[in-house]
């Protein structure tokens, strides 16, 4: 039974927090949780708790009960596609100082197919408790990192940099 409450405790607090803390951001423009508890619920967004769905569901076998999320000659580039996605999230995310433009163009384009995948994926799910726990945090930390950094962006070119 105290597993199941630090399971619950796991996936809904982060998912409550992130998402909180986003539409402050989308408001306000500034963060209302510490960067530290940020970087924790980051952690456990986008590392823990894939990780812990991946270990649940176990092989991707989808020729033996329709429930695999993606098709197993697909998962090599679509995991590469995450991978990529979550290092773009991290680097806009972490990064003191503009890039030059392809990598910036490059960084938002990653960012823009991280959302747009989250979006499918929840399609593909099909569980609200799901897209509401582990796909609606990373959704929204994606679009904050999208939007931090074209405001990252307009401050830089408005000072002359």
């Amino acid at each position: 039974m105290l597993f199941l409450v630090l399971l619950a405790l796991l996936i809904a607090l982060p998912a409550l927090l992130s998402v909180f803390d986003f539409f402050i951001y989308i408001m306000t423009g500034d963060h209302l949780l510490s960067r530290p508890l940020i970087v924790l619920i980051e952690v456990i967004s986008f590392l823990i708790l894939p990780g812990l769905y991946v270990i649940v569901h176990g092989p991707n076998e989808c020729c033996v009960d329709m429930s695999a999320l993606f098709a197993p000659e697909h998962m090599l580039s679509i995991s590469v596609i995450i991978a990529c996605c979550v290092i773009s999230y991290f680097y806009s995310s972490y990064r003191n100082e503009i890039a030059c433009p392809i990598v910036e163009i490059m960084v938002n384009a990653s960012l823009v197919i991280g959302i747009i995948l989250n979006i499918f994926i929840a399609i593909q799910v099909n569980d609200i408790l799901l897209v509401l726990g582990g796909i609606l945090p990373i959704f929204s930390d994606y679009y904050g990192a999208y939007k931090e950094s074209q405001d990252f962006y307009d401050i830089c070119a408005g000072k002359g940099f």
